[in-house]
């Protein structure tokens, strides 16, 4: 019974993967190669993108993924919305909670046998900022050179720049060469 769930596992996420790739393959739109030279990417972009570790990314000195569900009560104060479901892929309980002021969606897991943090994402009301001081409103120019060593340039646009690994890492949209939205985690 184990096996039969494990291939499926398998199976549903290859699929998955598969798809999100082939949708953002189909969308790209390739970096500005001027933006790129001004802050000399060339030669480095995309070098050190393995070495990106998005478990030590951190939101506002204390949001980070693995935080728990009673550290972020305690920060924020309780969820204005949530909802609770079961993940058939992962064999967890999830729980997606909702900050509706703040524009923040942190979604968890129990696969701890406590809810902690699997994603962040951050909306255009939200004031947070990562460790490199990166949030709604900063400049495009402002992300390549704070992560330019990190950024995985076969995943990115000029519209959704990608720190590290394309399902696991930091993704940064933009709307007018300005962050819009931030999401961490798979």
């Amino acid at each position: 019974m184990k096996r039969f769930f494990l291939v499926v596992y398998i199976a549903l996420s290859i699929s998955c993967k598969e798809k999100v790739k082939q949708e953002l393959y189909e969308s790209r739109v390739e970096l500005d190669s001027t933006k790129l030279q001004d802050h000399e990417l060339k030669q480095t972009i995309n070098v050190e993108t393995e070495n990106f570790k998005f478990e030590n990314e951190i939101f506002n000195n204390w949001l980070k993924l693995g935080t728990t569900e009673s550290e972020i009560i305690k920060n924020l104060g309780v969820a204005e919305k949530d909802t609770i479901y079961f993940n058939e892929v992962n064999g967890y309980n999830g729980k997606d909670i909702f900050y509706l002021k703040r524009d923040l969606k942190i979604i968890l897991n129990d696969s701890e046998k406590k809810y902690v943090v699997e994603q962040i994402e951050i909306g255009p009301k939200c004031s947070f900022k990562t460790k490199f001081n990166i949030g709604i409103g900063s400049n495009f120019e402002d992300v390549i050179e704070v992560y330019s060593k990190y950024i995985n340039k076969e995943e990115s646009s000029q519209k959704n720049i990608v720190i590290g690994d394309v399902y696991f890492g930091l993704h940064i949209f933009f709307d007018n060469e300005k962050v819009n939205k931030i999401i961490l985690g798979s």
